[in-house]
């Protein structure tokens, strides 16, 4: 029995009752109306024991309760419970099924996620739904006759060679597959996913073993053909692979909506179905694109080809063209669409825009980031953009722009001054100058969101009441004015500014995110309402008396603060969070004297920042113990990961750690983050991920580029993730390390980064030069960089 005190009543509208994480054994019987409740949830206890008689209950969790094996009463009970349909024992460490819960006539799904099953019995035929993910199988189990869905993910089965008449939907990501044997056979298979495996074929019959396949999903394996699949399938995904070629029949599918080769080796596209919705060619090497008349095609990725030009491509349903990183010069306008929303020609080859694209009445978003435009034509003020993205290109000046305008992102160019009609412009919310040669600008009523971090303020401009966020990080601003946005303001980063003024905050009620990094103030800051994130690191920042601090305040003057994070002329980090209550990646920067290894890292938790700093903590202490070596860091590396026990379906962690002792650099890199070194003239990558290969992060354009909202292609279920220790020994020729976080990684290619650090003369220029061109590049996922400048660190 569990403590009284911590139980709680049945709702009676939902007839749920939710005793999870009450440190329970058992159950009271005497809780009212407990005979007649549905669901019943007791995930994180140590339940030894059920109630007799739930007569009424249909669905059971006990997740998490410390097994190893299913207590005989619990087993029993189940089999016994008359309507109960659905038992999940997901993340135990239960070997066996026991047989009672086998011979359930009641139950239609069972869930037995993340425990250590090797052996499946003979499960009762009328079972609908099991999940036997991340156990230890080694071959595919027998399967009940009614059976429908079947999820195996996590395990190690090598083949697949299988019959089963039910079967509608097969989960088999992430085990060993190297082969679909011959006797394989489902005649009424609707979705398999095989994602993440090691086959290297499909069989020649495959269409003929899954005649009513509608979905299949391959990404990362080793595929140089595409394999033949029936002229059911609806939804493709063959990204990752080695395919070099789409079949002469591609032309034939005429259910196909969805498909996705990204991340191939295909140079020619000329027919595929008139049916598809959507195309995904991202990261192939095509250079002849020859489709014409596609009428449902709403959406074509072929980012990061060898495109010379705008495929020739109609549709009446067209809406979104991205061609980023491509190698296109001209722009033929024969093809566009009436119905084009959004055109991406970003890291192109384009020096001018032609008239055409500002006569597309539905075109609202224009992205020409890194280009070669040195000017704009005049007639855009006749077009309807709302938003229009002209970073990265040799402008100094920009014509009269529409009243539709409402966002403009013109960082990184030549600007010296912005022309007083700008302010004309009532509709513009949002503007983005990072990394300009700007010391003012002009005064414009209607805006809510400024960026203007790298140029030469000297003075913040005049900015009208009611800003939402503001960003002067990296100028030489001394003193900051009243904003006169009390009431509106979350997010204000002045950060490595030679600030000693600020006015009051205390009534910036709305202020959530206050970046104070890098400036000279020596204050007390007080709030009524407490930002929930604070970044004063250097500065000498402190709160009057019984304040309460935030939770993420990263202080100078506070132990805990000064822990985490400290910086001088030589280490610089920074850090935008991809919304304002998401509180963005967790940066560590210990340097010496406060310890006697300099250690670097970026941890990007997507979920909860709460646990990142456990992560911290437990790396740091753990490396600190076993010491700044390749397998000091593996074994930080599990511990942490051990201490986290990461539980949640879609916990996923990437982060990037680095040393330096004894002239080594000792990275560890893990889930997408990236480590680089430089000389004078070449960037190195060290490990983590490839420039610009996943583009799965969110982007305020893009989103995710899954069709299923749950679907991730990094599920971590209480297991170390692959983790990737190297060592690299330091000479005199080496300048900078580089960490950056998986958004920076998703979004800029190797090109833009190597041009972004070896243009840098200090480490203060590298991490700002990252962090303005990956915001140009449209990445609205946390953002974070920490450069290094090497010689005087290394001893």
């Amino acid at each position: 029995m569990g403590n009284e005190e911590s139980l709680v009543k049945l709702d009676p509208n939902k007839k749920l009752l939710d005793l999870s994480r009450k440190g329970i054994t058992s159950i009271d019987n005497d809780i009212e109306d407990l005979k007649t409740i549905y669901h019943l949830l007791l995930n994180g206890n140590h339940i030894r024991d059920l109630p007799e008689d739930l007569p009424e209950l249909k669905t059971i969790q006990l997740r998490d309760n410390d097994y190893s094996s299913i207590p005989d009463r619990i087993a029993q009970k189940i089999k016994n419970f008359p309507n109960l349909v659905i038992i999940d024992f997901s993340y135990n460490s239960i070997t066996k099924i026991p047989k009672p819960i086998c011979e359930s006539t009641s139950l239609a799904s069972m869930c037995f996620f993340n425990n250590s099953i090797a052996i499946v019995p003979k499960l009762n035929d009328i079972l609908v739904q099991v999940d036997l993910g991340q156990n230890k199988l080694k071959k595919f189990p027998f399967m009940p006759k009614n059976l429908t869905k079947i999820a195996l993910d996590y395990n190690q089965i090598e083949i697949l060679n299988d019959k089963h008449e039910e079967i509608r939907k097969i989960v088999l990501q992430r085990n060993l597959l190297k082969e679909i044997g011959p006797q394989t056979y489902f005649p009424n298979l609707l979705q398999i996913d095989l994602s993440f495996n090691n086959l290297k074929a499909f069989p020649p019959n495959f269409d003929q073993m899954v005649p009513k396949l509608k979905g299949i999903f391959v990404s990362h394996n080793q595929l140089q053909v595409y394999p033949k699949l029936p002229l059911t399938i609806q939804e493709v995904d063959l990204s990752f692979n080695l395919i070099d070629k789409v079949p002469d029949n591609f032309g034939s599918f005429t259910c196909l909506c969805r498909c996705n080769l990204s991340n191939n080796k295909i140079v020619k596209i000329s027919q595929v179905s008139s049916t598809l919705q959507s195309l995904n060619l991202n990261n192939n090497e095509v250079k002849d694109f020859q489709l014409n008349h596609l009428p449902d095609l709403a959406h074509l990725y072929l980012m990061g080809n060898k495109l010379s030009k705008l495929p020739p491509v109609k549709g009446i349903m067209f809406n979104n063209m991205y061609l980023r990183y491509n190698r296109i010069s001209t722009l033929n306008c024969n093809y566009l669409v009436e119905t084009t929303h959004v055109i991406d020609l970003s890291f192109n080859e384009i020096k001018e825009i032609p008239d055409e694209f500002f006569q597309l009445e539905s075109l609202f978003d224009l992205i020409l980031t890194g280009n070669k435009i040195t000017s704009v034509n005049p007639n855009i003020i006749n077009s309807n953009l709302s938003r229009l993205n002209l970073s990265a290109n040799p402008l100094s000046e920009l014509p009269e722009l529409p009243d539709s305008l409402e966002e403009l992102y013109i960082n990184d160019c030549n600007f010296k001054t912005l022309d007083e009609k700008l302010a004309e412009n009532k509709n513009l919310i949002t503007l983005h100058a990072n990394g300009n040669k700007l010391t003012t600008i002009p005064y414009i009523p209607s805006l809510q969101n400024i960026e203007l971090a790298s140029n030469g303020l000297t003075e913040c401009p005049k900015l009208p009441n009611g800003m939402i966020s503001i960003n002067l990080a990296f100028n030489s601003i001394e003193n900051l004015p009243e904003l006169n946005s009390k009431d509106t303001l979350e997010f204000l980063d002045v950060s490595y500014n030679p600030l000693k003024s600020i006015p009051s905050l205390k009534s910036y009620i709305q202020l959530k995110y206050l970046i104070l990094t890098g400036t000279l103030l020596n204050m007390t800051v007080s709030f009524d309402h407490m930002p929930i994130y604070i970044d004063s690191t250097s500065a000498q920042i402190s709160f009057p008396p019984k304040t309460i601090y935030p939770y993420y305040n990263f202080n100078s003057t506070t132990e805990e603060g000064s822990r985490y994070r400290s910086i001088n002329n030589f280490v610089v980090y920074t850090t935008k969070p991809s919304e304002y209550f998401n509180h963005g990646d967790f940066i560590i920067s210990q340097i010496p004297p406060k310890v006697s290894s300099p250690v670097f890292g970026i941890i990007d938790r997507t979920s909860n920042i709460r646990e990142a700093k456990i992560f911290a903590d437990k790396m740091l202490e753990s490396l600190k113990k076993s010491g700044y070596t390749k397998k000091g860091f593996k074994k930080a590396f599990q511990k942490s990961m051990k201490q986290l026990n990461i539980k949640g379906y879609n916990s996923y962690y990437s982060c990037s750690f680095a040393a330096i002792q004894n002239n080594k650099i000792i990275c560890g890199l893990m889930g997408g983050a990236s480590a680089f070194i430089s000389t004078k003239t070449e960037l190195f990558h060290l490990g983590g991920y490839k420039p610009f290969t996943m583009f799965a992060t969110k982007h305020s354009i893009y989103g995710h580029l899954y069709d299923e909202p749950n679907k991730s292609e990094f599920y971590v279920h209480k297991t170390t993730q692959k983790q990737e220790i190297l060592a690299y020994k330091v000479d005199d020729s080496l300048r900078f390390l580089i960490l950056i976080s998986r958004a920076v990684v998703d979004t800029l290619s190797f090109d833009e980064i190597k041009k972004c650090v070896l243009s840098s003369s200090n480490a203060q220029m590298a991490a700002s030069n990252i962090m303005t061109m990956a915001t140009s590049a449209m990445c609205n996922d946390n953002i974070s960089v920490l450069a290094v400048y090497l010689p005087p660190l290394v001893i």
